[in-house]
């Protein structure tokens, strides 16, 4: 089912990047090739967050039939300190599993892609973050990693709640960080969240919740709607219509006001997510339909399917650029060393179609280097660190360092206790970040495995054996943005180490 709603996307032109521009009006939702809208969950978080374990969390979801996600958790939880981070999870019963900071950004992101690998279901992968930081400095690295970026609509407690102005001046301030992140981004939970700070309000006043009129509960002003189907449509922004919807559907003078907002928007063209924004087991376990407050909001499939096409889309265009085989060049022949040189005779030989590098009590680290330099550019080889032991690398923007064998760079480190590591070789001389042990699942320390290493600009990834271990954005002045790509033999005991299938995309 995935494969072919996955093919229907591409022949529908959504693989060249094509945005749906119209939409069914209400009770016309029925196009083929789309997902309902309880199979769609764009709000679930599975990080911090979650109570259980990624597996059994994501069993409950598609135990209800949701066939599409996009997991995410808070961003601002992952600055806690080690200490805030334990005792806020342990009040709230929370698993513990991923650390505060940059480490845990990698762990999360590496059990969505663990959780990506099932063929029943989609997934995508994003952050929840406060809107109160469009205000402030963002925090630019972890966002680089999401498919998708979810908006935290809601002022602080005892603040005014969200309204039509309040929402416009956020949507012009998402359209200006998109130019920075280019990626599909949420309002999360406007209208239910309007309810709440007004109802919530009310009960402080001992305010009879029955006595509050539609005009009330109405978001937007005259001409607010307008302004608002300017700014969205025809954009990736999208508008969430959440679970928490339904809890306040039933009382008359909300759902007039949440219809008048919502369906001139729907029948203008924007678009909008459905999501569960799940938190406990207990919710999980509830069935999800929205149907029932969807509908009448003109809220329909073809609107809310629009983020999984340009999701899809997005991943067709990174697959063609990146993935497309027939546009690497080899940078190894199978046959001898043509195209790289080496400081020390008997270090490195060609052996049944692989680079081999050996080493014994070796005093300095040695290297193979290529001939030229490359700059931005996605390099994919296969190694092998024979029998599981010893340490080794691939540098990339490297330069040599003078009057030594050393290289001075980047480097994709390999070896224990670095494995997936990004490292500095001969430079700052560290880890400048490390991989988290749950990247590392599918290693095989003594059997092939795969490196894919990009370099664009100043943000450098490394994929091992299909999962992401490091994203990385180098803030530091004066690195070197080209250099040599070299293989590494480190010093000391005895080590033998075997690349193959060494092949560059530049950009």
């Amino acid at each position: 089912m995935i494969r072919l709603l996955l093919t229907a996307a591409c022949l529908a032109g959504l693989c060249a990047g094509q945005p749906a521009a119209d939409f069914d009006p209400p009770g016309m939702d029925l196009a083929s090739g789309l997902f309902g809208l309880r199979e769609m969950d764009m709000h679930l978080h599975s990080g911090m967050e979650r109570p259980v374990t990624p597996a059994r969390w994501i069993d409950l979801a598609a135990a209800d039939g949701r066939r599409v996600f996009l997991l995410l958790d808070h961003l601002e939880l992952y600055r806690k300190t080690p200490a805030q981070a334990e005792a806020w999870r342990a009040g709230r019963q929370f698993e513990a599993r991923y650390p505060p900071g940059p480490a845990g950004h990698r762990a999360l992101f590496a059990d969505f892609d663990t959780i990506a690998r099932r063929k029943d279901i989609i997934v995508f992968k994003g952050w929840e973050i406060s809107e109160d930081e469009l205000d402030g400095e963002l925090e630019e690295a972890p966002m680089r990693m999401a498919d998708a970026i979810g908006w935290h609509i809601s002022p602080h407690t005892g603040g005014a709640p969200p309204d039509g102005s309040h929402l416009i001046r956020r949507v012009r301030q998402i359209r200006e960080v998109q130019k920075r992140f280019p990626v599909p981004m949420i309002l999360f939970h406007p209208f239910p969240m309007r309810v709440e700070n007004i109802r919530k309000a009310a009960a402080r006043q001992n305010r009879d919740l029955r006595g509050i009129p539609s005009s009330e509960y109405r978001f937007f002003r005259a001409g607010e709607q307008e302004e608002l189907i300017r700014l969205l449509k025809g954009s990736s922004i999208y508008i969430e219509i959440s679970h928490a919807t339904e809890q306040y559907f039933d009382d008359p003078a909300v759902r007039e006001a949440m219809i008048a907002d919502t369906l001139p928007l729907a029948r203008a063209g924007v678009q909008f997510t459905v999501s569960t924004d799940n938190h406990h087991v207990r919710a999980a376990t509830k069935p999800f339909d929205p149907e029932a407050y969807c509908a009448p909001m003109g809220v329909t499939r073809r609107n809310t399917n629009a983020i999984v096409r340009e999701l899809l889309a997005m991943r067709a265009r990174r697959a063609a650029i990146e993935g497309r085989e027939e546009s690497f060049v080899p940078l190894f022949n199978g046959k001898d060393l043509e195209g790289w040189e080496q400081d020390t005779p008997g270090i490195w030989s060609v052996r049944d179609g692989m680079i081999t590098g050996r080493g014994t009590a070796l005093r300095h680290n040695d290297f193979l280097r290529t001939r030229r330099n490359y700059k931005d550019f996605t390099l994919k080889l296969s190694f092998r660190l024979v029998n599981g032991t010893g340490n080794s690398g691939i540098q990339f923007r490297s330069s040599p360092v003078a009057g030594s064998h050393e290289v001075s760079g980047y480097q994709a480190d390999i070896g224990e206790t670095y494995w997936g590591c990004l490292y500095d070789e001969s430079r700052r001389r560290r880890v400048l970040e490390q991989a988290p042990e749950t990247s590392l699942r599918g290693l095989r320390k003594d059997g092939w495995n795969e490196y894919v290493i990009t370099a664009r600009g100043n943000r450098i990834t490394l994929d091992l054996n299909g999962i992401r271990t490091v994203d990385y954005i180098e803030r530091e002045a004066g690195m070197d943005v080209a250099g040599l790509i070299a293989l590494q033999v480190h010093s000391g005991p005895s080590v033998e180490v075997q690349f193959k299938d060494i092949r560059i995309l530049e950009y």
